[in-house]
């Protein structure tokens, strides 16, 4: 790395390790107040996010080296997942402004998100991913973490979007998107852009197997159609009650249980380091 800089005229570089207890928070502060001309957040999509929201606001440039497990802000942006192609975009790519998403549950302090926040069945897979599995298998972990959570109960859930009330139903997935590409090329929310100053939101109802197929099948294909079982909205914030406390995650890091989550797009935020067109 210092060979990197030196021969691209970097003067020097600031190392910044995290830790277990501190993911990157302090870390980032630090970089702030030192006013860095430029953050290598190198980590998975947890450790990125925790950058991004110390960052917010403070136009310095954020470069993703990707070292995790999903790595969705940097497939979304069109990063190389390879180390060695990563740096150089870090040095010789160009900045984006992108949006982040601040959120707050049950009216605690709020925090920001890049890719997608969610609360109910998919946020209980996330946090009980077998670690040492994630570290054997990757993304295989979820699925068997998945299987464990089969019979995850649906909650009684009510959404505003733009303080105007606009859906109630049992759903066992709530989630509210930046962006919307998932691992293997799946378009999760197909209009969901980062840098377009709404957020998007997907809430699914199924009661059955054959509704549970339905939705994959629509998620899988791309479609944009809205029904009883699946529904797409977007807009500058939202509000989802249930009924009773659920797990909750922010970029695939699980947070606690909550109750109520809402969440508003903050526009342009963050300025990102992607490679040059």
């Amino acid at each position: 790395m210092d060979f990197e800089l030196t021969g691209r005229g970097w003067r020097r570089a600031i190392w910044l390790p995290t830790t277990e207890d501190d993911p990157g928070v302090e870390m980032t502060a630090i970089a702030v107040r030192k006013e860095v001309d430029l953050v290598i957040g190198a980590g998975g999509d947890g450790t990125v996010r925790v950058i991004a929201a110390g960052l917010a606001g403070s136009g310095i440039p954020l470069a993703i080296v990707p070292a995790g497990t999903g790595n969705l802000l940097a497939r979304n942006m069109g990063i190389p997942l390879d180390e060695v192609r990563a740096l150089e975009t870090a040095f010789e790519g160009v900045d984006r402004t992108i949006d982040l998403i601040k959120v707050s549950a049950d009216g605690g302090e709020p925090d920001h998100f890049c890719v997608m926040a969610g609360i109910g069945i998919d946020a209980a897979i996330v946090g009980e991913a077998d670690k040492d599995l994630k570290r054997a298998l990757g993304n295989t972990a979820y699925l068997v973490s998945a299987a464990q959570h089969a019979d995850h109960a649906a909650l009684d859930t009510r959404v505003w979007v733009d303080g105007v009330p606009v859906l109630r139903t049992r759903a066992h997935v709530a989630l509210i998107g930046n962006v919307g590409l998932l691992q293997g090329g799946i378009q999760l929310m197909p209009e969901a852009r980062p840098d377009d100053g709404k957020l998007d939101l997907l809430v699914a109802s199924p009661r059955s197997l054959r509704d549970w197929v339905s939705v994959f099948t629509r998620v899988l294909t791309r479609g944009n159609r809205t029904d009883e079982r699946l529904t797409r909205l977007s807009g500058g914030s939202v509000e989802i009650v249930v009924d009773q406390p659920d797990s909750y995650e922010l970029d695939g890091d699980p947070q606690g249980t909550c109750t109520r989550l809402t969440a508003e797009v903050v526009p342009a935020a963050l300025v990102l380091r992607v490679p040059a067109p």
